[in-house]
């Protein structure tokens, strides 16, 4: 969309019969690939990836037509990646993906619970000694988390897949 090699966050809203209703494009300096997309419960959305350095996650909640509320980034000194987002069902958020800044290994499986403003309610890092990241997330109906997502921790070095449940 922009003059660059590198794109910027594209957001699209397609009416009832497919037609474009707005297009807008976020973050020149601030975004990169974006990974989750959820509705919010004032007829916004929030969209989450890593920011261009790639370092850091982003978490960025828009209104109905388009324009940013608010921003915000997660992570520490090493490096961090989104790879699910949710609405829970308080009506907070919840983001699965990895930290190398937390835990116990090379990279471990990092669950973010998100309120409604942006702010990080808790975090919890997830893994042993070697690669484990959390690829997927579901809230069960009692609260607790499911994450899925593959591990080198619980073998011989060979990628494993795993599934947990959190309770909180």
């Amino acid at each position: 969309k922009n003059d660059q090699k590198d794109g910027d966050a594209w957001l699209l809203k397609l009416s009832l019969k497919y037609e474009l209703a707005w297009e807008k494009q976020l973050g020149r300096d601030k975004y990169g690939i974006p990974s989750g997309l959820v509705l919010s419960s004032d007829g916004g959305a929030l969209f989450s990836g890593n920011t261009r350095k790639g370092d850091n996650i982003y978490l960025a909640k828009i209104d109905g037509r388009g324009a940013e509320v608010w921003s915000q980034t997660y992570g520490e000194r090493d490096y961090e990646e989104a790879l699910d987002l949710i609405t829970t069902r308080d009506g907070n958020y919840a983001l699965a993906g990895l930290t190398k800044s937390k835990g116990a290994g090379d990279a471990d499986a990092w669950l973010l619970k998100i309120a409604r403003d942006g702010s990080l309610l808790w975090d919890n890092a997830l893994g042993k000694r070697d690669f484990d990241l959390s690829s997927a997330l579901v809230q069960y109906n009692t609260g607790a988390f499911g994450l899925f997502g593959s591990s080198n921790s619980y073998r011989s070095g060979a990628r494993t897949a795993k599934a947990l449940r959190i309770r909180t």
